[in-house]
């Protein structure tokens, strides 16, 4: 049931993107550039609801990791790449939004997973 206290904003969003293609119209001088303008707006729209899903669906892709036993890749001290195993404890998101994997004490991106198996 929707909140009857709650103001619907359909209508505002409608007219301010009316009131833009018009305003474009007037400060581009050509009508089909305002439109182009337009559309790119729901390129952007389009794309940024992708970018959500697809984030979405790589933390549900790593929440299901909980419990199972994978191989990474990892870069040891001297610098050489070497594959680790162990059993993934924790999911989080790191500082700039990557899926991080946790088994025991290291850490590490689901990008590194190299293999997975069921326990």
């Amino acid at each position: 049931m929707a909140d009857e206290n709650r103001p619907d904003f359909t209508f505002f969003i409608a007219a301010s993107s009316v009131l833009g293609l018009i305003a474009s119209i007037f400060h581009l001088g050509r009508p089909e550039r305002a439109w182009r303008a337009a559309s790119m707006r729901r390129t952007d729209c389009a794309e940024s609801s992708f970018d959500k899903v697809l984030e979405t669906k790589e933390h549900s892709y790593a929440t299901s990791l909980l419990g199972k036993e994978v191989s990474y890749y990892m870069t040891t001290e001297s610098g050489e790449l070497a594959t680790a195993t162990g059993i993934v404890d924790l999911v989080t998101r790191g500082t700039d939004g990557e899926v991080q994997l946790s088994a025991g004490e290291r850490t590490f991106s689901l990008d590194d997973v190299a293999g997975i198996r069921e326990l």
